[in-house]
């Protein structure tokens, strides 16, 4: 699962678009992540540009 920092979130979306398993919405501007969707891959990590994204175990 990934924990996002949504409060310094810009909502451009990037991880929305790079995940793999679609995990990831927009819910007002901000992403939410499905725990159930989730692989873990990192994808999101790498291609949020403010690094706001991070693995949580």
């Amino acid at each position: 699962m990934v924990k996002i920092n949504t409060q310094k979130c810009i909502g451009c979306g990037s991880c929305c678009q790079c995940c793999p398993c679609q995990a990831i919405t927009m819910v007002n501007n901000k992403p939410k992540a499905d725990a159930k969707k989730c692989i873990g891959c990192g994808s999101c990590c790498q291609c949020c540009p403010l690094k706001l994204i991070k693995l949580s175990v």
